[in-house]
């Protein structure tokens, strides 16, 4: 399996409800990030959705990988505030699909799109926040 490592990051301003996204200035990722936000009743709570786009052929291993061994490949989402701290977030990555390995044991991966909620308390806060989404996948063929 040939892996690959990609980090994507998103800007997200919450005043007035504004995306805007900060594209790297590298290569074409075969996986690409967008966000939305939307408020969840009075309480200050707010939920971003993030959908990640995947080139067709490859797939990410996911959130909750299943395997032990690909623990560290897992999906990972972070949101940091504009001072760099990280925000208490509630990060709620799907099950993704089933792959069976000889070596690797069962485990899952994304393809295709995904969509990864998460959930965070911004009452008072409007500051510009960074979403991170760390991807570790392959080409299933190589």
């Amino acid at each position: 399996m040939a892996r690959f490592l990609v980090a994507l990051s998103l800007l997200v301003t919450f005043g007035g409800e504004t995306l805007s996204a900060e594209e790297p200035n590298v290569r074409k990722y075969p996986v690409q990030m967008s966000a939305t936000i939307k408020k969840l009743g009075q309480t200050g709570q707010q939920q971003v959705v993030i959908k990640l786009t995947i080139k067709q052929g490859i797939h990410i291993y996911a959130g909750h990988v299943g395997s032990e061994m690909l623990k560290s490949n897992a999906t990972r989402v972070a949101l940091k505030n504009a001072d760099k701290t990280l925000i208490a977030a509630k990060v709620d990555y799907p099950t993704g699909m089933k792959m069976e390995n000889e070596f690797l044991g069962d485990f899952f991966v994304y393809k295709d799109t995904v969509t990864i909620r998460v959930t965070i308390d911004r009452k008072d806060n409007n500051t510009p926040i960074t979403i991170q989404c760390r991807v570790m996948g392959f080409h299933p063929t190589y």
